[in-house]
């Protein structure tokens, strides 16, 4: 059950919260949920492709093929430029945007998501977490240490 005063929450800096819908999973049969499969099997046959290659233009043969492969999924509404995927728009963010005239959603890439290189933003600066920081820098633990 949720607030019931959540309906009664205005932010005066950015979206409202009312405007922020999370849309339903996608039916078990539908060509949206393959689309996800897919690309989330993909995601986990490239995780040991360096980022740099992620662009446009690389001759890396399982990142086109991965990109063949989804342009290939109608149900498919992840980043695209100029209608198509590519390379440097593989597994980019994207956001699905209703309203009362389109109950399915309108899948769209937001600004900015496609500039620079893929990088993750754990790795760019320190996190803030109530009056403390936390640091960017991971200890790893290495043969000599002892855990």
């Amino acid at each position: 059950m949720g607030n019931p005063l959540g309906t009664m929450a205005v932010s005066l800096g950015g979206l409202n919260p009312a405007q922020i819908v999370i849309p339903a999973a996608p039916a078990l049969a539908s060509a949206e949920r393959a689309a996800e499969a897919v690309e989330v099997y993909w995601q986990a046959l490239l995780r040991d492709i360096p980022f740099a290659e992620y662009q446009d233009g690389t001759g890396n043969r399982d990142l086109l093929a991965a990109t063949e492969e989804v342009n290939r999924l109608p149900g498919y509404r992840g980043a695209k430029r100029d209608g198509r995927v590519t390379p440097s728009t593989l597994f980019r963010g994207s956001a699905l945007y209703f309203d009362a005239n389109d109950p399915r959603g309108r899948a769209v890439t937001p600004p900015g998501v496609l500039d620079g290189p893929v990088i993750s933003q754990l790795l760019l600066r320190d996190i803030p977490f109530g009056a403390q920081w936390i640091g960017a820098r991971i200890r790893t633990a290495t043969p000599a240490s002892d855990f």
